[in-house]
């Protein structure tokens, strides 16, 4: 018998789908168990459909022979896509099985972006790839876990692009005092923690200077392990 994964087993002309951004690639495991009380000989693997089956490469290969009963061995196929869209391929696996010679699995493999989100819980296919090791599948909608990601994210240091583009600052419009004929450039900064609340951080002398270029200079220091400064400018 073939399984995918452990302890699932396959029935002959079963389908296996694999998912991967553009340059990435993902890679399944395939247990065979020899159920039988002879030998499993002659054990040779194949795939086939085209130009989509060279984005699908056995990696590592079984055994030649599966002792019985009760002897397993594996075999490793890596999806590595370089067109965007669903591809598809054919894996064979021969062997002396008079019952499934050859066994064949169809190879659905599936290029994921950003633009897409195929399970619908408000995160990106290619996000939910790389964010596997947390237990996201972008086949499977989880709207709780994307939940509290998106209510964690802050704390851990993610911002949103949103977030992140409120920090650049828009040309301030000068007026000319009627009186004096000057113009005046008032320039501050603010300080945040967490993208989301800002508070005035002054500059002070001696810490603000005009340097040789007449650029205006301030250093300072701050004893937070991360925060974000937005210049204003009116």
């Amino acid at each position: 018998m073939v399984q995918q994964p452990l302890n699932v087993t396959l029935a002959t002309g079963a389908t296996i789908t694999f998912g991967a951004p553009l340059g990435m690639s993902n890679s399944l495991t395939f247990t065979i168990k020899n159920t039988g009380l002879a030998d499993l000989t002659g054990l040779g693997i194949a795939i086939d459909g085209g130009f989509d089956a060279t984005m699908f490469t056995v990696v590592t290969y079984p055994v030649a022979t599966v002792s019985g009963p009760f002897g397993s061995t594996t075999f490793t196929v890596r999806f590595a896509p370089t067109a965007v869209g669903w591809k598809i391929a054919y894996l064979h696996l021969t062997s002396n099985d008079p019952d499934d010679n050859p066994f064949q699995i169809t190879l659905w493999g599936r290029s994921l972006d950003s633009a897409h989100d195929s399970d619908g819980d408000g995160l990106s296919n290619a996000a939910e790839f790389y964010l596997s090791a947390l237990g996201f599948d972008w086949q499977v909608s989880q709207p709780e876990l994307v939940n509290a990601y998106f209510a964690a994210a802050n704390s851990a240091g993610l911002y949103t692009a949103n977030q992140l583009q409120a920090l650049n600052v828009g040309t301030p419009l000068l007026a000319k005092d009627p009186l004096s004929g000057l113009f005046k450039l008032t320039i501050g900064v603010r300080k945040s923690t967490n993208l989301l609340d800002f508070s005035p951080f002054p500059m002070t002398t001696p810490q603000t200077t005009i340097n040789g270029s007449g650029e205006l200079e301030f250093q300072f220091s701050t004893p937070d392990n991360a925060a974000f400064f937005r210049l204003e400018s009116k």
